[in-house]
């Protein structure tokens, strides 16, 4: 809960949103995992549009932030709980 409360107050950048949403849906609030999960999407589009970059894919979207993980768990735990939020493939 920390975590949530943290990222809530936090929100500079869209991945600050899809943390909040990965987070929000693993201790099962769907709606608001949902709502931050749109906003983590709606600000990564822009970010990538505006840089020239498309956005169409979630492998897109996502970008390389996986290298930024030390284990594999770890980046598995983000995206489960990003698909749990209702991000699909």
């Amino acid at each position: 809960r920390q975590a949530i409360d943290t990222l809530r107050a936090a929100r500079v950048d869209a991945w600050d949103y899809g943390y909040l949403a990965a987070s929000l849906a693993r201790v099962g609030e769907l709606e608001q995992a949902r709502d931050a999960l749109n906003e983590f999407i709606a600000q990564r589009q822009n970010v990538l549009k505006s840089s020239g970059v498309s956005a169409n894919t979630t492998a897109e979207l996502l970008g390389n932030i996986k290298d930024n993980f030390r284990t594999e768990t770890d980046w598995r735990h983000l995206l489960d709980g990003l698909h749990m939020a209702g991000l699909t493939e």
